[in-house]
């Protein structure tokens, strides 16, 4: 059937050497797993989000190896909206290169037991978890499952989505047989974790819960193909030292040495750690507040949308508008928003200059009626 070699794990673009790479169908790979590592980072030090967060969501944490409270522990990302003080979503990752996912497959089983062990033992309550598969690049057998992935995410229950799956002519037969094969790694993890033998309709079910939080990655960091690892260095530009490509390449280079020393010590990085351990590399006039400013214009967009911007007296003669420049409440693209200013007043106190540039009436008094009807 199309898709389930033994042997392979169907790479497109990613060519490989059997018996001289160490991670080829086990774990992520020192090498690959620190680059996968380095482009969470990147995005932590920029303030940045990613698809597989949704609704806006930015790096706020990286944590490395958290097992056992993680079963799913290379990586756990949290991750929070601008005006979220805490994270609303764990996003935890599993590395690796070029799994073969198949029921025959050693690592396969591990790794599919510790996904149905993360279902199983997932809190109802406190931050979204999801879990996340991050291969090297593009793969026959991560195309196939990331289709039954994104198909369960849209499916209220598990008998919906096995029924949408086998119905005869819907989807080829590589996406039923790997639905096939994941199927039986889950019920054999299932007889591992659980004395009491699960039903047919108990493993569909946690099929089901597993694919949809699931999340398949396959970033093109590593040879032959480095797109997204040379797309790390260009986020970078911005905030390093140089604000040119070589430097950034050099930052993105020490996030990934950083990457290998944080998962020999369990670390726990958030941007100001990150920020004390590449300092030397940075932008010295890129401030570590960006991100509240991020937050204060976030808010800022609310309040404008949630507020009229003219106010009508009773008799509807008098309209008083607020004239909602661009350059008023928002930061200038031209330079920074100016600070109010401390003056000083008769009483020996000061008092804050008003925020608002002197070329814009913010406030304009506007009478509809004529001089001769006053």
């Amino acid at each position: 059937m199309e898709g389930l070699d033994e042997g392979s794990a169907g790479i497109d673009t990613v060519s490989t050497t059997p018996g001289v790479s160490p991670y080829a169908t086990g774990g992520g790979g020192f090498a690959f797993e620190w680059r996968a590592a380095a482009a969470y980072l990147a995005r932590l030090l920029v303030g940045a989000g990613a698809p597989e967060f949704g609704d806006g969501r930015c790096v706020v944490s990286v944590a490395f190896q958290q097992a056992p409270e993680f079963p799913i522990d290379d990586l756990v990302v949290s991750a929070a909206l601008p005006d979220e003080s805490e994270p609303s979503l764990l996003l935890s990752v599993a590395v690796r290169r070029a799994p073969r996912i198949v029921s025959s497959d050693k690592e396969t089983k591990k790794l599919v037991r510790n996904l149905v062990r993360a279902v199983m033992t997932a809190p109802t309550e406190g931050p979204e978890r999801r879990w996340g598969l991050l291969l090297s690049g593009p793969q026959t057998h991560a195309k196939q499952l990331k289709k039954l992935a994104d198909h369960a995410a849209v499916q209220m229950d598990a008998p919906g989505f096995f029924e949408l799956i086998r119905t005869p002519g819907k989807f080829e037969g590589g996406i039923r047989g790997r639905l096939d094969q994941i199927e039986r790694l889950v019920e054999r993890a299932l007889v591992d974790l659980d004395p009491d033998p699960a039903d047919g309709l108990a493993v569909q079910e946690t099929v089901w819960r597993m694919l949809s939080r699931l999340t398949v990655l396959m970033p093109r960091l590593e040879s032959p193909d480095e797109s997204d690892w040379g797309e790390v260095a260009n986020s970078l530009i911005p905030v390093a030292r140089s604000g040119d490509l070589p430097g950034a390449s050099q930052l993105r280079d020490r996030l990934a040495v950083l990457a290998a020393d944080y998962a020999s010590k369990a670390a726990r990085v958030n941007r100001s750690i990150l920020r004390r351990d590449v300092h030397a590399l940075l932008d010295t006039t890129e401030r570590s507040y960006s991100q509240g400013w991020q937050a204060l214009e976030h808010l800022h967009s609310r309040v404008l949308s949630s507020v009229r911007d003219e106010v009508t007296s009773g008799d509807g003669v008098r309209r008083l508008r607020l004239d909602r420049c661009g350059r008023c409440g928002s930061r200038n693209p031209a330079g920074p928003v100016r600070r109010p200013e401390a003056r000083p007043v008769a009483n020996g106190g000061v008092r804050n200059d008003p925020w608002l540039p002197a070329h814009c009436a913010a406030f304009r008094l506007e009478r509809t009626t004529t001089l001769a009807s006053r």
